[in-house]
């Protein structure tokens, strides 16, 4: 599905690029030698980005990067909290700008022509109760629903 949304295809065209049929396993050094015999540089290459870099990624931990808004964003976004209306709930400056990034670049990208009033509404999430369940123990249908239920009017 996301090769056809990067690719604009339909997921019904049946020439879209698809990782069905295919071997993405890692293949060993000797193997790499071997497919690219006729241009030993690049194996020596990729050994050499490799002795270059020290990469360490903890097992078990959700590591999710953070990001800084620029202070033009960071007004928008305090702009934002003074003008939540009754029954919105208030977004952390992370969500908000990304769902800014998201709905304005859609309005862009479509052509929808909406104001930035109107994007801001796209960025409001109702107030509504934690569910009852935890989101893994919640039916595909009840997901749905769920995130529907957080749209504004």
């Amino acid at each position: 599905m996301l090769s056809c949304i990067g690719d604009g295809r339909p997921l019904e065209d049946p020439d879209r690029a698809t990782l069905i049929e295919g071997d993405y396993s890692l293949r060993s050094a000797e193997e790499m030698a071997e497919i690219f015999a006729y241009f030993p540089k690049a194996v020596e290459n990729t050994l050499e980005i490799l002795e270059k870099i020290h990469l360490d990624i903890p097992y078990g931990q959700t590591l999710i990067p953070k990001f800084e808004l620029s202070a033009e964003a960071h007004g928008r976004y305090e702009e934002y909290l003074k003008n939540i209306p009754e029954g919105v709930k208030p977004i952390g400056d992370e969500e908000w700008d990304l769902r800014r990034l998201c709905y304005s670049g859609l309005n862009r990208r479509f052509d929808f022509g909406l104001s930035d009033r109107e994007v801001t509404e796209f960025i409001h999430k109702r107030d509504i109760p934690r569910p009852d369940k935890k989101l893994s123990d919640m039916s595909l249908g009840e997901l749905i629903s769920l995130s529907q239920s957080y749209r504004t009017e």
